[in-house]
């Protein structure tokens, strides 16, 4: 009941948040950028007015003052499962563009070992750690 109370006064906008270009990739002449599928739930203050004694647990309020929630966020799902349920399927992207720039290969490290320790034991002797 509290949920459905609280429904009612949440407001949400779903948006694609894109970071900024990352730098060329002269070997391959892409440069990308992602866009990450964003929750900005808010109060209807003219509904949340006329909804009296909701109750909201520390989870709740934390959810309605996050500000910006992941569309795969678990609070999402624990708080708000149909909501959650419609904008689950809604994608991450991945938008690609050509560049040119030079090539630079990088080194490829193995996994190597920091420190090398040579032990000489004598024949008959024990070791422990």
């Amino acid at each position: 009941k509290v949920l459905s109370a609280l429904l009612e006064v949440v407001k949400v906008k779903v948006v694609s948040e894109w970071d900024p270009w990352l730098p060329c990739d002269g070997c391959s002449g892409i440069r990308r950028r992602f866009a990450k599928c964003r929750v900005h739930p808010t109060l209807n203050t003219v509904k949340y007015l006329n909804v009296t004694n909701l109750n909201l647990n520390e989870s709740q309020q934390l959810l309605l003052d996050s500000g910006v929630l992941s569309c795969h966020s678990l609070d999402l799902v624990t708080w708000f499962p149909y909501l959650s349920s419609l904008i689950a399927v809604l994608p991450d992207y991945l938008q690609t563009q050509k560049c040119y720039d030079n090539c630079v290969k990088h080194r490829l490290l193995g996994l190597q070992a920091k420190y090398a320790l040579d032990i000489i034991m004598e024949i008959g002797s024990t070791m422990s750690f």
